[in-house]
């Protein structure tokens, strides 16, 4: 759809052109702003069919806002220090709408002072052509003055030749009154010396022509000063009009860029919170990082006590099992012993004591069994206990000669002036002060 309003439609223009470079749609768009400044070979360093690859789209970003901040300070001589910069990081990478707008934003200000600059070009070289002209009608006005100064004079001797004419007439007439007219012309023509007549004749023949050249270079001259006055009027007029028209459009520009500003600001205060809540959440993206390697770290550990815990209760309940088994042969086995000692009557089984005696015997036998595997669970119990403890006191007196010997390596290169005894005293008072010493357990 066609814009509007032209600032807009520019607006659009602008971002099409730089949306194209930075996409490679149309290379040469660059160089509507000025051909001469971005030609070809300039165009050429713009990486072409960059993709979705953002690093290339940053550089490309990289390489036109630099061209247009050095065509701003070369050709137009001015320099952009009134608004920051746009992050060409954040256009390439996530396309950001401020940013964007920021660019177009100033290669809307380069175009505006370029247009600035062609039109104080010609404003200057208008004035130019209007001083030229104004000297040339000063001059042709001089001339004119000139001329009628000139024109004066010649009145003047006009006036005095036709004096001298009257004066001379009266004296013709004065001689010969009584003479007839023609008689008298005739006689004052012939008295008349020759000097005087060829005089009289050259001074008329030049009044005459002063007459004609003075009435024809003063209707030529009057007639090319209007004409030039008229031309330098109407182009001062055209000059005015278009002064006025691009001062009104300057103001138009000015109010535009004002817009353009609340609206920056507004879009980077809202950048400004979203760049707070990104380095939150990247804050707590590290957090979690250092807590899933932390639980990476202690995985093994917990897995290996996992099954050490594991194996020890299986063994627990191994032995749970083997003492309900004994326990329950134990009830069995009493079970018959009662049975047994009821269904027999001591009167008509006399003879059956030794048998009586026997599976007593053999119930006192397995009652010490019973105590003997129990003394034996205990056994085992202790001996686990025992074992874990050891473990650990070796674990400990490990680590304990570990850094016993790296203490008497630093010893040995701190201290090698020390004696034998000197040293073996300080190893002594070193390993009594360190506080994670554990004296190994005894065996019960």
């Amino acid at each position: 759809r066609k814009c509007t309003f032209p600032f807009l439609r520019r607006c659009c223009v602008r971002k099409h052109i730089i949306c194209s470079i930075v996409y490679k749609k149309n290379k040469q768009d660059l160089s509507k702003l000025d051909i001469v400044y971005f030609n070809d070979a300039w165009i050429s360093r713009i990486k072409p069919e960059v993709g979705d690859n953002w690093r290339l789209k940053i550089s490309n970003l990289k390489k036109i806002l630099k061209g247009i901040l050095d065509y701003n300070q070369e050709i137009l001589g001015q320099h952009i220090n009134d608004f920051t910069l746009p992050d060409v990081n954040l256009i390439g990478e996530h396309s950001d709408a401020a940013e964007l707008g920021r660019m177009l934003h100033h290669a809307h200000v380069v175009e505006l002072q370029n247009r600035l600059s062609e039109e104080s070009k010609k404003a200057d070289k208008m004035e130019f052509e209007y001083k030229r002209v104004k000297e040339k009608v000063d001059s042709l006005q001089k001339e004119k003055d000139r001329m009628r100064t000139e024109r004066d004079s010649l009145k003047e001797t006009i006036e005095e030749l036709h004096c001298v004419q009257a004066q001379e007439g009266q004296l013709t007439s004065g001689l010969f009154p009584l003479t007839s007219n023609d008689g008298s012309d005739s006689l004052a023509a012939e008295i008349t010396t020759p000097e005087i007549r060829e005089h009289l004749i050259r001074l008329q023949h030049e009044n005459k022509m002063l007459k004609l050249a003075q009435e024809g270079s003063d209707n030529e001259k009057i007639a090319l000063l209007q004409s030039l006055l008229e031309d330098a009027n109407r182009r001062k007029n055209e000059l005015e009009t278009e002064n006025r028209l691009i001062n009104q459009r300057l103001m138009e520009e000015q109010s535009q860029v004002e817009e353009l500003q609340k609206s920056l600001q507004e879009q980077d205060s809202k950048a400004d919170d979203v760049s707070n809540e990104c380095l939150k959440l990247r804050e707590l993206n590290n957090e979690l990082l250092k807590k899933n390697s932390f639980i990476d770290e202690m995985e093994p550990k917990y897995n290996a006590s996992s099954q050490r815990v594991d194996e020890l209760e299986e063994a627990l309940k191994k032995k749970d099992e083997d003492m309900k088994q004994m326990e329950e042969r134990y009830k069995k086995y009493l079970e018959k012993a009662k049975s047994v000692i009821r269904t027999l009557d001591p009167k008509q089984n006399q003879g059956s004591g030794p048998e009586v005696q026997a599976l007593k015997n053999q119930l006192q036998e397995k009652e010490r069994m019973l105590h003997s595997l129990e003394k034996e669970m205990d056994k085992t119990k202790g001996q686990r206990d025992y074992e874990e403890k050891l473990i650990v006191s070796a674990w400990y007196n490990m680590g304990m000669s570990l850094q016993k010997k790296a203490a008497e390596d630093r010893l040995a290169n701190t201290g090698s002036g020390q004696s034998f005894l000197a040293r073996q005293r300080q190893a002594t008072s070193t390993r009594r002060s360190f506080p994670g010493h554990v004296q190994p357990a005894t065996a019960r």
